[in-house]
């Protein structure tokens, strides 16, 4: 049996869309992307990694497919993650942060 891979993004991306409550549905779906995009890229997660998290609600929601691949790319391009590295942006949002 392989082993799987340990991803440190996933745990804490999981954990950023609980503490914030980021729900992906229709009147959220742009805000929230928006948000985690910037927050995984903050990270240096890879797109995998949020569509791993999302996998769920990629599949159950067809509409969220296109609105995800087009603001990834767009947060990445126009460096949504460094909004992060600002003090007073971090506690802005509900950022989750690993137990040290």
């Amino acid at each position: 049996m392989k082993k799987k891979k340990y991803d440190p993004y996933i745990e804490d991306l999981k954990n950023f869309i609980k503490h914030n409550s980021l729900t992906f549905v229709k009147g959220r779906r742009n805000s929230d992307l928006v948000m985690l995009c910037g927050y995984s890229l903050h990270l240096g997660a890879e797109k995998k990694d949020v569509e791993t998290v999302l996998e769920e609600k990629l599949k159950a929601d067809a509409e969220l497919v296109p609105e995800f691949n087009f603001i990834y790319p767009y947060a990445k391009k126009n460096n949504y993650g460094d909004w992060w590295n600002n003090p007073k942006n971090k506690n802005a949002i509900n950022a989750y942060t690993p137990p040290s």
